[in-house]
C-alpha cells in the first residue's frame, strides 16, 4: 500500500478522535465556573499565543481559560499563532494531526 493509502487513514482516525474531543453539552461543575475542555493542551497552547501578543506573563495560573500552566518557551506560543487564530475544531485536527 502506497504513503497516500496511509495518510488517509491517519487523516481519519484523526478527525475521529478531534470529533470525539468536544463535548455535547458541557456544564461546569458545581464548584467551578468555567467548562474545561477535553483538550486542555491545545487551549493552553492556543491562549499562550494571545497572552503573549497583549504582552501578558505567560506563566502565571489562568484558571478562567484552562486549569494547568503554560511550561514552554516564548519561541513555542509564538509557533502556535499560526494554528490558535483559527477555529478550535480545525486548530486541534491539524495539531493532532501534526501529533500523529
Amino acid at each position: 500500500m502506497n504513503k497516500w493509502f496511509w495518510f488517509g487513514v491517519f487523516t481519519i482516525l484523526t478527525a475521529i478522535a478531534t470529533y470525539q474531543a468536544f463535548p455535547a453539552n458541557a456544564e461546569p461543575a458545581p464548584d467551578q465556573k468555567v467548562v474545561y475542555k477535553e483538550y486542555n493542551n491545545y487551549v493552553i497552547f492556543k491562549q499562550s499565543y494571545f497572552h503573549l501578543v497583549e504582552g501578558k506573563d505567560l506563566y502565571i495560573d489562568y484558571r478562567d481559560e484552562h486549569w494547568d500552566l503554560f511550561k514552554y518557551t516564548p519561541t513555542f506560543a509564538a509557533a502556535f499563532g499560526l494554528l490558535a487564530v483559527l477555529d478550535d475544531g480545525v486548530g486541534l485536527f491539524l495539531w493532532n494531526l501534526l501529533n500523529a
